[in-house]
């Protein structure tokens, strides 16, 4: 018997002694757990902040450009202008900033189409199409699509206007509803160019560009915008050769718009940016005012007015950006992407910038 009582309390000391290790071991684990998750928050907090940092740092960067602008216009008497030769447009390096790092890059969305500007309202509230950018953006998409590729740009119109009558080869809201998994037709201005995505005929391919392709593609979000020139203009100093050569074949006044977008990119390289809305005037590049009419008494004060020139498709000066800053703490990599309006031309508003978008990606 005493035996027997011997041998089960060795076995309850030896299960004791297992139970207590379990509980040691799950312990240390949740232990090693828990200071794996708080240094993995701590980390990513200070990336997030760093990258925040970076977004001060560009508005900084675009604050003395400004200033800076509006001193040299005054001295030698030409417009503010913004080119890809001036520090907000060079990539910068790697910063220290405490435990993180940091870097910065800056995009101007007045160099791109802007998709929110093919429509617009007329005094009476009807909807128009904004003829010459609808006619850049056929051109944007024949270069990029597949032969026999349906383009989309009655998609995109559907998506932009308000009512409910749907183009050749558009799509309204009777199309997005019987989709496996339903939605509402926008109807009105994007939030965001990823919205294309949504839109039948933009795959991947069309949007990221074709690998397959025989001239490397740009991905759509760096050649179109929601953030830009709210007249549809384009910064002749910071487009690139797509956007140009579509501009310009929209523009219809040179009989060879891919030539005179290599020579736009050859005259920036060569001699600089336009300065000036003068400067474009006088090498073709926009029309020239028209002298005004005078008025004789005669007239009479009932009659329409002469009809308007076509409106200019290209400017030098920008107000939109797209700044991506980054962080990184140890591990823990994170981007902010903010879209910033800039106050150019010194409207008078209370601050500077203003935030138009903000996006964490982690």
């Amino acid at each position: 018997m005493r035996r027997d009582d011997e041998g089960i309390a060795l076995v309850l000391a030896l299960l004791f002694v297992v139970l207590l290790t379990v509980i040691i071991v799950e312990f240390a684990y949740e232990m090693q757990v828990d200071a794996t998750l708080i240094e993995r928050h701590t980390s990513t907090t200070e990336a997030y902040m760093a990258a925040k940092s970076s977004i001060a740092l560009s508005m900084s960067i675009l604050a003395a450009d400004l200033l800076f602008g509006e001193e040299e216009a005054e001295l030698e008497s030409t417009d503010v202008y913004d080119s890809l030769d001036e520090p907000w447009a060079s990539s910068t390096p790697l910063l220290n900033l405490n435990e993180a790092m940091i870097s910065v890059q800056i995009d101007d969305e007045y160099a791109k189409i802007n998709l929110n500007a093919l429509i617009y309202e007329d005094r009476g509230g009807g909807e128009i199409e904004f003829v010459p950018l609808v006619d850049a953006l056929t051109v944007l998409f024949q270069v990029r699509m597949r032969e026999g590729e349906v383009l989309p740009i009655d998609v995109i119109l559907d998506w932009l206007d308000t009512d409910d009558e749907t183009r050749p080869e558009g799509a309204e809201n009777d199309y997005y509803q019987q989709l496996e998994v339903p939605f509402e037709c926008k109807n009105g201005p994007m939030d965001s160019i990823e919205e294309l995505l949504l839109l039948p005929g933009i795959t991947l391919e069309v949007y990221f560009g074709d690998d397959e392709a025989e001239f490397e593609q740009l991905p759509l979000n760096e050649l179109l915008t929601v953030h830009g020139h709210p007249e549809g203009r384009v910064n002749v100093n910071t487009a690139s050769f797509e956007v140009l050569e579509a501009m310009l074949t929209a523009d219809g006044r040179d009989p060879a718009p891919s030539q005179k977008a290599d020579e736009i990119l050859q005259r920036l390289d060569e001699v600089g940016p336009y300065r000036s809305i003068g400067e474009l005037r006088s090498e073709a590049i926009i029309r020239e005012l028209p002298p005004p009419r005078p008025r004789d008494e005669d007239d009479d004060k009932n009659q329409l007015p002469p009809q308007l020139p076509p409106p200019d498709l290209f400017d030098v000066a920008s107000e939109v950006f797209r700044i991506q800053g980054d962080g990184q703490s140890d591990d823990a990599q994170v981007r902010v992407e903010a879209f910033v309006w800039r106050d150019t031309h010194g409207s008078g508003a209370a601050q500077m910038f203003r935030i138009i978008d903000w996006r964490v990606i982690q």
